[in-house]
């Protein structure tokens, strides 16, 4: 059976193995919420690396009075707006980026045989346009409609981990649902 908060007190101890266990547990889902905020394998990778290692120089400093869980997102949020800051949105290009061609964007990817290509299309059309759409809004907006929407974290968790009230999230919620909804539609008209 898996004893979370002996495991965490044992990683505080100085156990790289206990520490390896909690790595175990949560580096997917953390690797996941950077590649949702930086929306590129590689940054997200990078990202993830970074936040495991910041919580490893770290643990000695959790107190266990909120899941780790919370605090590693604490960990990711603070670590990407960090990077925003000094990336200052630069424009890198990527080998996983699609590439521009005479005959129109090029993808590195497989389509899968189950699904229509006018499907295929429609999904990746749209996959686009809402990653572009969260990409317009603010940080903390963003971080808010991840954490929320494709996390699947409830309010007071979100307040939790961004260390603002309730109210504060509701109001980026709804902001940044706003924005989002008005590049939506301005895109289907």
């Amino acid at each position: 059976m898996f004893d979370e908060s002996k495991i965490i007190s044992a990683a505080q101890d100085g156990s790289l193995e206990a520490f390896d266990e909690l790595i175990k547990k949560y580096a997917k889902e953390i690797y996941n919420l950077c590649y949702r905020f930086c929306g590129n394998y590689t940054e997200a990778e990078d990202l993830s690396q970074n936040v495991l290692i910041r919580a490893f120089q770290s643990i000695v400093n959790f107190k266990q009075e909120s899941n780790l869980s919370t605090w590693l997102h604490r960990i990711t949020v603070n670590l990407w707006i960090d990077t925003l800051r000094k990336q200052k949105k630069a424009n890198y290009l990527y080998i996983d980026d699609p590439v521009q061609s005479e005959e129109g964007e090029l993808n590195k990817q497989i389509s899968d045989f189950k699904i229509l290509p006018e499907k295929d299309m429609e999904n990746k059309e749209l996959e686009k346009i809402i990653k572009k759409s969260l990409d317009t809004l603010t940080p903390e907006q963003k971080v808010a409609i991840v954490l929320k929407y494709i996390e699947g974290k409830s309010l007071e968790e979100i307040a939790e981990i961004c260390k603002c009230p309730i109210g504060t999230v509701s109001a980026r919620l709804t902001r940044g649902i706003k924005t989002m909804q008005k590049l939506l539609k301005e895109h289907l008209e």
